[in-house]
């Protein structure tokens, strides 16, 4: 089965280019792991052009069930 795909951007800000699945904007989020909760939504913001509300949701998701 192919991967799901959502698209957390505007397609007229992003010339209408296809979303990332999911496992995509968690690996950015792994990334960034060792910043604070709204410093990872700042990078996802800054640097991938992604709604606050779309930002806040995949981090808090990621971290809900990546904490040990």
């Amino acid at each position: 089965m192919a991967a799901q795909r959502f698209c957390f951007h505007d397609p007229c800000k992003r010339g209408g280019l296809p979303g990332q699945p999911m496992t995509y904007w968690f690996a950015i989020v792994e990334k960034h792991k060792q910043k604070k909760h709204m410093e990872i939504v700042g990078v996802l913001k800054s640097e991938h052009a992604m709604g606050h509300g779309h930002a806040n949701a995949v981090v808090a998701f990621y971290l809900a069930n990546n904490s040990k």
